[in-house]
């Protein structure tokens, strides 16, 4: 990659953040965009990037409203690879949130509580490929209580088919990283005015 479409992509990048569009893409579009490297393993100003890029996705697609449960699954179902929403499901059902969530109007929130981690991996030989962690915390507000559950979000890119220097979103994964913390909400007691 010449050093103009580099600085075109960062440029990219960074207007996506400053004009909202990251946040507000939609989760197709999140998972399709591609991301332009320089094949030059361990390239700082790459990894800066990729770690970046993950990052933005990674809490997008974890701030669900879960007052639109199944739907949110059926979509994700359909748009990611076949293990991502079931070891999603397996993570929330071994935390006891599943059930929760279906029968309460639930709101979620991700957020970083962590460094992005990012390594070079070779499956093939001159094919490289970059695994991206990024740990999150993602709340799940209630009316009566609020869980905080620490998750690990898996992102590998990959070599585009017909241009190497392109990489795409080729997995993702989201695993529990440690037990959920729970806080129960204080009822605030209505005030009655009294004539006097």
């Amino acid at each position: 990659m010449t050093t103009a479409s580099l600085r075109w992509c960062l440029g990219l990048f960074i207007l996506s953040i400053t004009t909202g569009y990251a946040d507000n893409c939609t989760i197709t579009q999140c998972h399709w965009l591609h991301l332009s490297s320089d094949s030059n393993q361990g390239n700082p100003v790459t990894r800066k990037h990729i770690e970046a890029y993950s990052a933005t996705i990674a809490i997008r697609l974890n701030s669900y409203r879960f007052n639109q449960f199944f739907e949110t699954a059926a979509a994700l179902a359909f748009q990611f690879t076949e293990d991502s929403w079931s070891d999603f499901l397996e993570a929330q059902s071994q935390s006891g949130n599943v059930e929760w969530i279906q029968t309460e109007q639930v709101n979620a929130k991700a957020r970083l509580r962590g460094d992005v981690i990012s390594q070079v991996s070779f499956e093939e030989p001159s094919m490289e490929s970059w695994v991206v962690a990024v740990p999150l915390t993602i709340s799940y507000d209630a009316k009566s209580r609020v869980i905080d559950q620490p998750v690990l979000a898996q992102i590998t890119w990959k070599p585009a088919a017909n241009n190497e220097s392109v990489y795409l979103i080729n997995g993702y994964r989201m695993l529990l990283d440690g037990a959920p913390k729970y806080a129960e909400k204080k009822q605030q007691l209505a005030h009655c005015k009294v004539n006097t």
